[in-house]
């Protein structure tokens, strides 16, 4: 009987063993099937994304915007006057008179066509002055050696004396007398040219212009309105119209661009 009673007693605590030995090893099987799967899911997702993406954007940018800029703001100065004179017909006169002009290294090209006004009134005044020098000379044959040695001051070192009539002579007296009126209407011209150039007004500056070439050409034709006489002023008609051809090669430029 006692036996009996300790099997009674027993045998649940049996079962009991025997029932938890089979959950044991589902619990562990459900430990090893959750550890594989939570961590494949993170690490491929960030690794490849970063990286690439900020690297190339910054050196070829910087790089490529500025080297260009600096090398173009580097060109010379000399190409804007050789572009102002490109259309002259007195090209090397052209250039010369501009690079002469220390004025001319900071201008525009607008400034470049004053300057080259600025030049054309220059010689227009010392014309006129030297037009006023040969009528107030005594009418002897001293006013051809004056003559001579005023065209040396202007320019002209070829100018020789030579025994043609100069201001004593009556017929040439009344041309220099016509011409002396005629430069005073040419400095006010180039100085309406000069006024027109300034407020933007380039076929107004053209018109005087072209009206200044044409008042030196009437002084010119004037002393061979008579035979066997010569101009005193061929050279220095000669090289004012050469400037003012030039001004006005400029100006036109202007007038075409700006259309």
């Amino acid at each position: 009987m006692e036996t009996l009673k300790a099997l009674f007693f027993l045998l649940p605590l049996a079962l009991s063993l025997i029932l938890l030995n089979f959950n044991t090893p589902c619990e562990a099987t459900e430990a090893v099937t959750k550890s594989p799967i939570s961590t494949p899911t993170r690490a491929p997702t960030r690794v490849p994304t970063r990286a690439p993406t900020r690297v190339p954007t910054r050196t070829p940018t910087g790089a490529a915007t500025r080297a260009p800029t600096g090398a173009a703001t580097t060109a010379p100065h000399v190409d804007l006057i050789t572009t102002a004179c490109k259309r002259s017909v007195f090209k090397a006169l052209c250039l010369n008179t501009l690079r002469s002009d220390t004025k001319s290294s900071k201008a525009d090209l607008k400034g470049l066509a004053a300057i080259a006004i600025q030049n054309t009134v220059a010689v227009a005044t010392n014309t006129s002055n030297h037009i006023t020098v040969l009528l107030n000379a005594t009418p002897t044959k001293n006013n051809l050696l004056n003559a001579t040695s005023t065209r040396k001051n202007l320019g002209h070192p070829n100018a020789k004396a030579t025994t043609t009539p100069g201001a004593a002579d009556p017929f040439t007296h009344r041309c220099l007398s016509g011409c002396s009126k005629d430069y005073a209407n040419v400095i006010n011209q180039l100085n309406g040219s000069l006024a027109a150039l300034g407020a933007g007004k380039y076929n107004d500056a053209n018109l005087a212009l072209s009206a200044a070439m044409a008042t030196v050409e009437l002084c010119e034709e004037g002393f061979s309105s008579q035979p066997g006489h010569f101009s005193v002023l061929k050279d220095i008609n000669s090289k004012f119209n050469q400037l003012c051809s030039n001004a006005l090669a400029i100006t036109t430029h202007l007038a075409g661009s700006s259309v």
